[in-house]
């Protein structure tokens, strides 16, 4: 077993690098699993044309960027998988029913996995998802109680759907208390609205204009009331420099929103982001036109009083 808290330093440093390769070979080895169990009779092709519908729900409601904690494609290949084999030979709309109503009404106190494994060394456990989450608390220990009881809830164990194969990750890691609530709102929405379209009289052209005005979603800056507009400018000199500088301040989105926005101010009871927006003010064209210029558009859902 690779213990990476024992030996010397730079023993520690190599088992964290096997660790990370093995982890890598192990998401592409789920995927080789997750065609396996499907391909079955015509189950393969319903996999497909379901998750690229489900993927383009997730992508034109805002909750596709498994970097800012929403779904990524592991995880919604994996919530879809379990749907079709839960129900084989099921139509393409029957599966997209299923998916929705399931999902919405899902305890996520429990795990969404495809199948059981003996082999357990290194595989996802409850204690060592919570004990890298608190890693992310680390530097803010000296935090108020109260602040750090706030912050926790964040880094609990929120959403847990398991890759399949050895050994298991949580393709959902990054899902946080906000998110998971945004995720929640927008499963329950495509539920009701699923359900009342079945009670539809109206005729065919109807009922794919439904779908279709479904499937685009609502523009980010139309869902909402308040934002905040996270802007990286750099210089064009060097063009590679400037993307990977932006790349790095994306990354920092989702933690900065928590220690920085929603902990400070608690009448914030989420923020949303989203790259997907690319509305930009005129007056930020023309006072950066000449930078390399990246945005995000977050939103702010205040709570009710």
């Amino acid at each position: 077993m690779l213990n990476e808290n024992k030996g010397l330093p730079e023993n520690r440093e190599k088992i964290k690098e096997i660790k990370s390769q093995i982890y890598s070979l192990a998401s592409y080895n789920s995927n080789k699993i997750m065609l396996q169990n499907i391909d079955i009779n015509d189950n393969l092709n319903r996999f497909r044309c379901v998750t690229k519908i489900v993927k383009r729900w997730a992508k034109n409601h805002f909750i596709y960027n498994g970097q800012f904690g929403f779904f990524n494609g592991a995880t919604l290949n994996v919530l879809v998988i379990k749907l079709v084999l839960l129900y084989f030979d099921s139509s393409i709309i029957y599966l997209l029913e299923k998916f929705f109503q399931t999902y919405s009404e899902w305890d996520w106190d429990y795990q969404v996995k495809l199948e059981e494994l003996s082999q357990k060394t290194m595989s996802w456990t409850v204690d060592d998802e919570i004990k890298a989450k608190n890693g992310f608390l680390l530097k803010y220990v000296a935090r108020s109680a109260e602040e750090k009881i706030y912050l926790q809830r964040h880094f609990d164990i929120l959403m847990v759907v398991l890759m399949p194969g050895y050994p298991e990750q949580n393709c959902a890691f990054n899902v946080n208390y906000s998110t998971k609530q945004i995720i929640q709102r927008e499963f329950n929405e495509a539920n009701n609205l699923i359900m009342n379209a079945k009670n539809m009289n109206g005729g065919y052209e109807e009922f794919i204009n439904f779908w279709k005005n479904w499937l685009d979603g609502t523009k980010f800056l139309k869902k909402y009331n308040h934002f905040l507009l996270i802007l990286c400018f750099v210089s064009k000199n060097d063009l590679k420099e400037a993307e990977n500088y932006c790349r790095f301040v994306e990354s920092r989105i989702r933690l900065e929103l928590i220690f920085s926005i929603e902990l400070n101010q608690r009448k914030i009871k989420y923020t949303h982001s989203t790259d997907k927006e690319k509305c930009l003010p005129n007056e930020i064209k023309r006072k950066f036109g000449g930078y390399y210029i990246q945005h995000w558009w977050v939103e702010l859902k205040q709570t009710i009083k």
